[in-house]
C-alpha cells in the first residue's frame, strides 16, 4: 500500500469514527433530554399508567388537627392503600378530598407535594422508588383547626344551609371553618356526580368562596371609619335616628330598642339602618369604598384554599352600599377577620390555617406567615368602637338579618366575641335566605359559651 492510499484509508476511519461519536452523542442528548428534561413532566401526567400505579403505592401523609387528631389519614385496603377521612361530612372543606380519578382540593391539593412526599432530586427519586422500590411516604401537615370544635360548629349548622368560621383573637388561627350542605369525602366517588347535579351545592365551600350581602353588619366598621376620620362626634346624637324617633317612624329592622338621647357610641345596640344611611352621605360612595377596602373586604384571605372576594369597582349606589344592600358581597372569612380586627388595636390580621409541616426527619417545622400589616383605623377608636359593642352573656355579639328587593329576605348574620375583656375568640355564623336573627345567634352564641366553658 502506498503512501496516498494509506492517507487515503485513514481518512475513510477518521470519517467513520467521528460519524460514530456523532451517533453516540445524539443517543446521549436525546436521552438526557427525555430523562433529565421531559421526564419528570412525563411521569407526572394523569394518563400515564406508571405515574398512577406510583400514586397508588404512596403511604401519603396524615392532615392532623391542632391535637394531632389525624382529619385525613392513608390506611391499608385489600389490593393496596385508601385515603380515609375519619370525620366524614364533618371533616370540614378545609381539608378537601384526594381522588386519582376526581383530583385534590382543599388542603390536601395546596400541600400535595408535601403529603406525597415529592423529591427535589430526580435520580435520587427514581433510585429509590423505581429501582429498589421502596415506598414512598410522605410528610404530615398539622393544620391550626381543632377537631372538637370544627365537628361542634358542624352539627350546630345542622341542614340548614350556611357557614361557621371560628378563629383566635388576636392571631387568627382558624380553628374551625365548616360549610353546610356538605359531602362525605369518603364517599365521593360513588356520589360526585349527584353532588355537582345538585342545587345546594354541598361541593361549594360556603366559608371562603360563598359571597353574601353584608347588611347592617356592616355598620361597627363604617362607623368606626367614619369616626376615624373625624367625619363623626361618638358622643353626639344621629339626627336622622333621633328624627325618626320622635316622629315614631323608627325602622322595624332596629334590633333593640333605642335609649333616650342615642350617641354615635351607642347606636350599635340598636343597629338601626337610618344610622347607616347617615354614615354612608358622612362617608360618600368612594369614602364606603375606601372603608370596606380599610377592613380588607374587597381582599381575597391568604389562605391555602379556595377563596373569592368582590371587586371593589363594583359599587354603584350610596344607599344600599351603606345598608349592605348593593353589589358588596363578602365570605364569612372577610368577616371574621374584620371583626377581630376591632379587638385588634384596628389591625385586620392575617388568617392562618396549617399550623406546622413534618420535615424529612420526622419533626415539626412551624409554618410562619408574614403578620398582618393592614391597619383599617387607629387603635383608639378600634377600642372605642369595641367597647360600645353590645354583650350578652359575657360575648359581644351583633346580629343582623338582610332583606333583598327579590325574595325579601336574604342571609342572617352573626358576629360574636368572647369573653368580652380581652376576648380570646371570635365566630362568624351565617345562615343563607333566614328569617330572623335567632337561628343564627343561637349557633354562634352556642359554640362560643362551649369555648368558654368545655366542660359544661
Amino acid at each position: 500500500m502506498n503512501s496516498e492510499q494509506h492517507t487515503g484509508f485513514g481518512a475513510r476511519i477518521s470519517q467513520i469514527y467521528a460519524a460514530l461519536l456523532l451517533g453516540f452523542g445524539s443517543i446521549v442528548l436525546v436521552l438526557l433530554f427525555w430523562i433529565v428534561i421531559r421526564g419528570p413532566s412525563i411521569l407526572e401526567r394523569a394518563d400515564n399508567p406508571r405515574q398512577i400505579t406510583a400514586e397508588l403505592n404512596i403511604r401519603r401523609g396524615q392532615i392532623l388537627d391542632a391535637r394531632d387528631e389525624p382529619l385525613a389519614t392513608t390506611r391499608e385496603v385489600e389490593g393496596g392503600l385508601e385515603r380515609y377521612y375519619p370525620s366524614g361530612e364533618l371533616t370540614g372543606p378545609a381539608v378537601g378530598y384526594y381522588s386519582l380519578r376526581l383530583g385534590l382540593s382543599g388542603v390536601e391539593a395546596a400541600y400535595d407535594e408535601v403529603l406525597r412526599g415529592t423529591e427535589d432530586d430526580v435520580w435520587r427519586d427514581y433510585w429509590q422508588y423505581e429501582l429498589l422500590k421502596i415506598q414512598r411516604r410522605g410528610q404530615d401537615v398539622r393544620l391550626t383547626l381543632d377537631k372538637r370544635w370544627q365537628e361542634q360548629a358542624s352539627l350546630l349548622l345542622g341542614n340548614e344551609a350556611g357557614a361557621v368560621v371560628l378563629v383566635t383573637v388576636p392571631d387568627a388561627d382558624i380553628l374551625a371553618m365548616a360549610s353546610r350542605p356538605g359531602y362525605d369525602p369518603n364517599r365521593l366517588e360513588t356520589t360526585f356526580e349527584t353532588l355537582v347535579q345538585s342545587e345546594g351545592a354541598p361541593l361549594l365551600n360556603r366559608a371562603t368562596q360563598g359571597q353574601y350581602l353584608p347588611g347592617l353588619s356592616l355598620q361597627p366598621f363604617l362607623l368606626s371609619v367614619a369616626a376615624d376620620r373625624d367625619l363623626v362626634d361618638l358622643q353626639q346624637s344621629p339626627a336622622p335616628l333621633v328624627e325618626a324617633q320622635e316622629s315614631g317612624q323608627l325602622s322595624r329592622e332596629c334590633t333593640a330598642q333605642l335609649v333616650e338621647e342615642t350617641t354615635w357610641e351607642q347606636v350599635l345596640v340598636s343597629t338601626c339602618p337610618e344610622v347607616s344611611r347617615e354614615l354612608g352621605e358622612f362617608l360618600s360612595l368612594d369614602g364606603v369604598r375606601q372603608a370596606l377596602e380599610r377592613f380588607q373586604l374587597f381582599s381575597v384571605p391568604a389562605v391555602p384554599i379556595a377563596a373569592e372576594s368582590t371587586d371593589s369597582h363594583e359599587l354603584n349606589e350610596l344607599e344600599k352600599e351603606a345598608l349592605g344592600r348593593g353589589s358588596v358581597a363578602v365570605s364569612p372569612l372577610q368577616m371574621a377577620l374584620a371583626w377581630v380586627a376591632l379587638a385588634n388595636d384596628g389591625m385586620v390580621p392575617t388568617p392562618r390555617l396549617v399550623g406546622a409541616i413534618q420535615s424529612d426527619e420526622g419533626g415539626w417545622q412551624p409554618n410562619s406567615i408574614e403578620p398582618g400589616a393592614s391597619t383599617a383605623v387607629s387603635a383608639q377608636t378600634a377600642g372605642t368602637i369595641f367597647d360600645a359593642l353590645p354583650s350578652r352573656q359575657g360575648i359581644l355579639e351583633l346580629a343582623t338579618q338582610v332583606s333583598t328587593e327579590s325574595s325579601g329576605v336574604g342571609p342572617a348574620w352573626y358576629l360574636g366575641m368572647a369573653p368580652t375583656v380581652n376576648p380570646r375568640f371570635a365566630v362568624v355564623a351565617l345562615l343563607e335566605r333566614q328569617k330572623g336573627t335567632e337561628a343564627v345567634s343561637k349557633i354562634g352564641r352556642e359554640l362560643l359559651l362551649k369555648l368558654l366553658n368545655p366542660e359544661s
